[in-house]
């Protein structure tokens, strides 16, 4: 009775994994304490991809399509520098919080000065990035919020924010999951 008790339970386990990995919600980085999930990183990679073909469509450049083994070097790329942009986007979070009591109405203040109509910011999302307005403020506007805020908050300070950041960064503790990519202790390569 105990073993079917200990068997019932290792099924549940491997259920509930098996529903992780196909939902993507594994971790693909840890930075600090903070996860970043497979999901999270393909819709970023997604985003990236689409707005891409939208850039090369404005300049009369063929599509790139992702799926074939031509791509495969462009590919690797927006995967490589969009779980940069990812992990990058934390560290900022990690450090303004650190920097600022207010980081966060701060970066809600800035995301909201810069977005007018929503329903122009919802088509924009979904015509450059393939995303929803959710997905959209968290992959794009939330980690250009971040950056324009701490930059504002470091350079008042009298220092230069890119070597603020960049030792900053350094001191991090930045692991990678699942992934061929390493973290160099500045971008992921």
């Amino acid at each position: 009775m105990k073993m079917n008790k200990y068997i019932a339970i290792l099924f549940g386990l491997m259920a509930v994994g098996g529903i992780a990995v196909a939902a993507g919600l594994y971790p693909v980085a840890m930075v600090g304490s903070s996860i970043i999930t497979q999901n999270t990183w393909k819709k970023a990679e997604q985003a990236a991809e689409k707005f891409y073909n939208i850039q090369n469509l404005k300049l009369g450049i063929k599509s790139a399509d992702f799926s074939q083994s031509e791509s495969a070097a462009l590919k690797r790329g927006i995967q490589r520098e969009s779980l940069t942009a990812l992990i990058e986007s934390e560290l900022m979070r990690q450090a303004g919080e650190k920097e600022l009591p207010d980081f966060d109405s701060r970066v809600k203040e800035r995301i909201n000065s810069a977005i007018g109509g929503k329903n122009t910011l919802e088509q924009a999302a979904a015509l450059s990035y393939g995303l929803n307005l959710k997905d959209f403020e968290h992959l794009i506007l939330k980690p250009q919020a971040r950056l324009e805020v701490l930059a504002d908050h470091i350079t008042n300070r009298g220092m230069n924010f890119i070597e603020w950041f960049g030792n900053f960064r350094q001191t991090q503790k930045v692991r990678l999951f699942f992934t061929s990519f390493r973290w160099n202790g500045e971008a992921v390569e």
